[in-house]
């Protein structure tokens, strides 16, 4: 059976497309798209099908030791905010990050500050590591980033090492 591939710029404007015509249906409508949400394993927590990462927006994967929020480009901030205020508008509330995301963290906490604490999931990444003060370290630092206090997720990654 021979494959056939579909060029990149032409899926996502496929898809742009289909995502259009379903807003649009939306609006004629007079109703607001919601994400769906699922039960999230074993809890009560109601978890939407579509998460926003943080992956791509934030202002630079290697930050230096020093920086702080006033270091963020206003028009990058600007941006930042604009996707999560889109995001949690279409009820897409998981929200996701990790410490190697470089500023995602710092950008995500002020992001977030105008928001209540119960309005969406925030979950983090850390990497293991050998000594546990040395993870508890990382993990105030990325809970601290995300002004989050002890409220959050986190998931650990690359564990084959250990």
């Amino acid at each position: 059976m021979q494959q056939s591939s579909v060029p990149f710029h032409e899926a996502a404007a496929h898809l742009l497309q289909k995502h259009q015509s379903l807003e649009s249906l939306y609006r004629a409508s007079g109703q607001a798209f919601k994400c769906p949400t699922v039960r999230f394993g074993r809890t009560e927590i109601q978890m939407p099908i579509i998460t926003l990462g943080g992956m791509r927006q934030q202002q630079t994967w290697a930050p230096a030791a020093d920086l702080t929020f006033a270091d963020i480009k206003k028009d990058c901030q600007d941006n930042f905010a604009a996707i999560l205020d889109r995001a949690m508008e279409l009820g897409i509330h998981h929200i996701e990050t990790a410490r190697g995301y470089g500023t995602s963290e710092m950008q995500y906490g002020v992001a977030l500050a105008k928001y209540p604490r119960e309005a969406y999931i925030l979950q983090t990444k850390c990497a293991p590591k050998e000594k546990q003060e040395d993870f508890l370290q990382v993990l105030e630092k990325s809970f601290s980033e995300l002004q989050l206090g002890t409220d959050g997720i986190c998931s650990i990654l690359n564990t084959k090492r250990y």
